[in-house]
């Protein structure tokens, strides 16, 4: 029986980074490559977007770095395997050499990163998920006290419109809806249209306090007030009344969320 393709994201902010790993990964011929990303934005949408088993993520990337995104993706359960690439940086190494399953000093050899991979290809065969998760959360941890703290979540966005911006408290935010390039933000007092992607947008969120239910909607956690069933399908009551579909794909995380 033939082992399924591992499938993988690349995260670094440089180009040549980027075309590198391509270049070495093809020669891996179990190694599906799913997406490329150039900042952590882009990868904490991406990753949570085609749930990869394995992702390449580079540490030292403008606004939100590799370690925020990882911290992040523990954050909204079931984070890939993650390998970080940096440059040298001695308390991130400390970390990574007690608790990563492998990691990537720059500059490396292509041998070295085939090496990396054969390791992961190793510990996702052992199909240990829970243990894998537990050893990113505690160096994602370790990563975070190196630094002196977390980067915390986005508590405002800011709307242009016509020479003036509308300030939008995340905490206002009753859900948010998307299509294409464009949001909703539904707030008591009025609904905001904001150029952006519904997955940008998510990325940027406290996942403590805001869940996708759906591909194209958030909800803020606490407005939902039930959860019931019409019709064999799954629909979030907000406070104020408002009702919204949840789709299959999100109803696990969703209660795990609520929950929590």
């Amino acid at each position: 029986m033939v082992d399924s393709p591992i499938e993988v994201v690349l995260v670094d902010d440089e180009p040549l980074a980027l075309t590198n790993l391509r270049a070495v990964l093809a020669r891996a011929p179990d190694v599906a490559i799913v997406g490329e990303c150039a900042d952590g934005v882009e990868a904490l949408a991406t990753i949570t977007a085609r749930r990869p088993a394995l992702a390449l993520l580079d540490v030292q990337m403008p606004g939100m770095d590799g370690i925020e995104v990882a911290r992040r993706l523990v954050d909204r359960g079931a984070p890939p395997l993650v390998v970080f690439v940096t440059a040298y940086d001695q308390f991130a190494i400390d970390a990574f050499e007690v608790h990563a399953v492998d990691y990537l000093l720059k500059p490396y050899s292509d041998a070295r990163l085939l090496r990396t991979i054969d390791r992961c290809r190793e510990a996702l065969r052992s199909r240990r998920q829970a243990e894998l998760t537990a050893r990113l959360t505690t160096l994602v941890g370790a990563l975070s006290d190196a630094r002196g703290g977390a980067e915390v979540y986005t508590q405002r966005i800011l709307i242009p419109d016509a020479g003036r911006t509308w300030i939008v408290l995340t905490a206002e935010i009753k859900w948010i809806s998307g299509a294409r390039n464009y949001v909703e933000l539904h707030t008591d007092r009025e609904t905001y249209i904001h150029r952006s992607s519904l997955d940008a947008i998510e990325a940027t969120l406290d996942p403590r306090r805001f869940a996708r239910i759906h591909r194209s909607t958030i909800v803020g956690l606490e407005r939902v007030r039930e959860l019931i069933t019409e019709g064999g399908r799954r629909t979030v009551v907000l406070d104020e009344g408002t009702r919204l579909a949840v789709s299959k794909t999100y109803l696990d995380e969703l209660m795990a969320r609520l929950g929590g």
